[in-house]
């Protein structure tokens, strides 16, 4: 299994997903997001329907990190060309989560593409006012989630 993570995550974290079964894979930052979240895996990638979302820019800074991600979890690459920066909402495009036949998201924030896959595979779609939904969500299974957000 992976985890793809913060390239600043601690060497105790790291240790951690290692005694898990987890081979951790370090996200580099993206100069268009804010330093503060710009190597958060929630604010760069998005990974569901047996697809990695994320956007061109990143891709091309990232090409042969993305396409061993690609390869080692035999998911398919769509990109994205919308608008991106470090200021809400265009820095959230990505900030999503599935949880079983479900995605949580803010439907007004989310990428479009990741809203037409979820539509077009028949996909529950739970709008809440959280821009932030994956930095405040932690999926634990098919139906759970754990969040301190009473809006989602």
């Amino acid at each position: 299994m992976y985890a793809i993570v913060d390239c600043r995550i601690s060497e105790s974290s790291l240790s951690a997903l290692g005694r898990r079964g987890f081979t951790p894979i370090l996200m580099p930052p993206a100069d268009y997001l804010s330093k503060p979240v710009a190597s958060h895996a929630d604010m760069l990638v998005f990974v569901g329907f047996g697809r990695l979302f994320c956007h061109e820019k990143y891709y091309k800074c990232n090409k042969t990190l993305i396409d061993n991600i690609l390869s080692a979890a035999n998911l398919a690459l769509s990109l994205s060309d919308e608008e991106i920066n470090e200021k809400y909402p265009h820095d959230v495009l990505f900030n999503a989560c599935l949880v079983g036949k479900r995605l949580i998201c803010n439907e007004k924030t989310v990428s479009k593409s990741i809203l037409d896959t979820a539509k077009a595979e028949n996909y529950e779609i739970i709008s809440v006012s959280q821009g932030y939904t994956k930095c405040s969500v932690c999926p634990v299974g098919e139906n759970a989630i754990i969040t301190a957000d009473s809006g989602i």
